[in-house]
């Protein structure tokens, strides 16, 4: 498995999609503003917000890393390893800047303050428009070599403790807030499944892989990554 940086510019580069914190630097306040990408869908489905308000899930059901937007019977139970049982999960790292959501067939994380852009061989070929590397801001699990894509809006309303971080409340786990946004945290040295997918955090990283697939990526803080 090989790792992919590059030196960091003397300034965050800007994705197009915008900041929506600066995990590294220390701001945990910034919104995002979205763009327009084919993959909004991959990770902004038709739950219930913060408030309990529930939106109608839009777009094709055949986006890439498309979350099922319709919960079922559901539940989680763990300490360090929390398995979900049905559904799905969103978490952010405790340094609030990666963002994560996964169900049993897939895996997407956002950095949310990226420093390099990721190479361009390793971006998803099908379904992404015209996303370059210099405006992707997520990995995914995928079956094929591309492993990044662009997100028109960010994780963050997953992870939401009304969302995907439903989990926290049963495991007695840690919320952060980013912005305004009550999120789940996936503690260091911690674990969450669904069914063959899971995501690992480390101090410095987060790695999530699938059995199924028999693929894995790993995302570091700062933006470094392997994919295989």
């Amino acid at each position: 498995m090989t790792w992919h940086r590059q030196i960091l510019p003397s300034a965050a580069l800007v994705l197009a999609a915008g900041l929506v914190l600066s995990g590294c630097s220390g701001d945990d306040t910034a919104e995002r503003p979205t763009t327009s990408s084919p993959l909004t869908t991959a990770v902004t489905d038709g739950t219930a917000d913060d408030s309990g308000a529930t939106a109608a899930p839009t777009g094709p059901p055949t986006t890439p890393a498309k979350i099922p937007a319709v919960p079922g019977e559901r539940s989680a139970s763990g300490d360090t390893s929390i398995i979900i049982n049905g559904d799905r999960a969103a978490f952010a790292l405790p340094t609030g800047n990666v963002v994560c959501t996964l169900n049993e067939r897939t895996a997407v994380c956002e950095i949310l303050d990226l420093g390099s852009a990721p190479q361009p061989e390793h971006l998803v070929v099908d379904g992404i428009g015209a996303c370059t590397a210099q405006e992707a801001n997520a990995i995914m699990l995928n079956q094929d070599r591309g492993a990044w894509t662009c997100l028109d809006s960010s994780l963050v309303r997953q992870a939401t403790v009304g969302q995907g971080g439903w989990w926290v409340k049963e495991v007695d786990g840690v919320t952060t807030k980013i912005g305004k946004s009550t999120v789940a945290v996936l503690p260091y040295g911690s674990s969450v499944s669904v069914g063959p997918v899971s995501c690992s955090a480390a101090q410095d990283s987060i790695t999530c892989s699938s059995s199924t697939l028999g693929k894995k990526f790993t995302l570091s803080r700062t933006g470094g990554y392997s994919y295989g």
